[in-house]
C-alpha cells in the first residue's frame, strides 16, 4: 500500500502531483516499480511473498492488552482539541502506542491499548513554549483516517527529550529496516550482508525471540474468566531514562 502524503507548501497528495527533490523522486520509481512488479506476477499468476515489507500479524492493535509489570513507561499527558488523557507512552520496533491501565478485577499491573499508528507516520517536534511538550503530528494511515495533531505534556523536559529521542531513533530503524528489504527485493549486492548486521529492536532493549510467540493471538478459553480479547504477556518495553 502507498501512503498518500502532501506537499508542505500546496496541499496535494504525492500520488497526484509530480516528486518534489531526491526522496520523492526516488518513492515515485519505488511506486512505479511496484506497481510493473503486480502485474507481472498477476499475468504469470505467481504469489506475492515478499510484500507487505513488515509483519502486520505482529502488530498491536487497539484494544489488546499489554502486561506492564516489571516495565518502565512515559506517562504523559495528551492534549488534543477535544480534551485531555492520561496516558503511558511505548514506543514498539514499528508503531508509536498510548496504553492506559487496565482496572479490571484480576488485571493489576496491565495495561489497554487505547491508540496505535506507525512510526513512518509519527512526526515529533518541540514546543518553543514549553520544554516539556512535545507536538505530535501524525499522517493519515490505516490506524488513523485523518491527519492527527496532539501534544504530549510529559513530567519534566528530561522525559520529554527521552521520548523524542526514541522516537527519532524508531523512525530510522524502521527506515533501516525497509530499507534492507527492499534491497532484498531489488536484488542490490550487499544486502545479506548488512542485514546480519541488522537487528530488529525496540528502542531501549532487543526483542527476544520470546517476544514473536507472544505477539500472537492468546484468546482466553471459555469459562476461563477472560475478556476475550488479545494477551500481549511480556511485551519488552523501553526503559525510561
Amino acid at each position: 500500500a502507498v501512503v498518500s502524503t502532501q506537499s508542505t507548501g500546496t496541499g496535494i497528495d504525492f500520488t497526484k502531483r509530480l516528486p518534489c527533490g531526491d526522496l520523492e523522486k526516488m518513492r515515485k520509481s519505488l511506486i512505479m516499480f511496484f506497481t510493473i512488479r503486480k502485474l507481472w506476477q498477476e499475468v504469470m499468476n505467481e504469489e506475492e511473498g515478499d510484500l507487505p515489507l513488515l509483519n502486520l500479524s505482529l502488530q498491536v492493535s487497539k484494544g489488546d492488552i499489554l502486561n506492564l509489570n516489571n516495565s518502565d513507561l512515559i506517562a504523559c499527558s495528551v492534549v488534543t482539541d477535544k480534551d485531555a488523557e492520561k496516558r503511558f507512552l511505548v514506543i514498539d520496533t514499528h508503531q508509536l502506542i498510548l496504553v492506559e491501565p487496565d482496572n479490571a478485577p484480576g488485571r493489576l499491573g496491565h495495561g489497554v491499548v487505547q491508540f496505535v499508528a506507525p512510526l513512518q507516520s509519527v512526526d515529533a517536534r518541540p514546543d518553543k513554549d514549553n520544554n516539556r511538550t512535545l507536538v505530535v503530528s501524525i499522517e493519515k494511515s490505516p490506524a488513523s483516517p485523518v491527519p492527527i495533531t496532539a501534544r504530549f505534556m510529559f513530567e519534566d523536559h528530561i522525559r520529554c527529550f527521552a521520548a523524542k529521542t526514541r522516537l527519532k531513533q524508531g523512525r530510522e530503524s524502521l527506515q533501516k529496516l525497509k530499507g534492507f528489504k527492499l534491497c532484498h527485493i531489488l536484488d542490490i549486492p550487499g544486502y545479506h550482508r548488512e542485514e546480519t548486521d541488522h537487528r530488529d529492536t525496540i528502542i531501549g532493549g532487543p526483542i527476544s525471540e520470546l517476544r514473536l510467540s507472544q505477539m500472537a493471538d492468546e484468546t482466553r478459553a471459555p469459562g476461563s474468566g477472560g475478556t476475550g480479547r488479545r494477551a500481549l504477556d511480556k511485551l519488552p518495553l523501553p526503559e525510561v531514562v
